[in-house]
C-alpha cells in the first residue's frame, strides 16, 4: 500500500494480540473523546452564532441598507 511504511501492516511478534486490542481500544476511545469535544465546541459556536444573528436582526437592522454613521443613536 502506498504511503504506509514497510512492516507497518505486518504483525509484530513482540506485541501480543491482547496488547494490540488494548492499543486499538485506547486509540478508539481517544478518537471518540476528541469527536465529542469537537461536537461540544461546534454546538457552542452554533449557539453563539444564533445569538449574534438575533442581536443583528434587532439592533443592527438599521445598518443593513445605509451608512451606519447616519443611523440614529439608540
Amino acid at each position: 500500500i502506498l504511503g504506509v511504511p514497510r512492516g507497518f501492516l505486518t504483525p509484530n511478534p513482540a506485541v501480543s494480540p491482547l496488547s494490540q486490542a488494548d492499543i486499538y481500544k485506547a486509540d478508539f476511545e481517544a478518537e471518540r473523546a476528541a469527536r465529542e469535544q469537537l461536537h461540544g465546541q461546534r454546538e457552542a459556536l452554533q449557539e453563539e452564532l444564533n445569538q449574534l444573528r438575533l442581536r443583528l436582526s434587532g439592533d443592527g437592522a438599521r445598518y443593513r441598507h445605509g451608512n451606519p454613521r447616519s443611523a440614529p443613536k439608540p
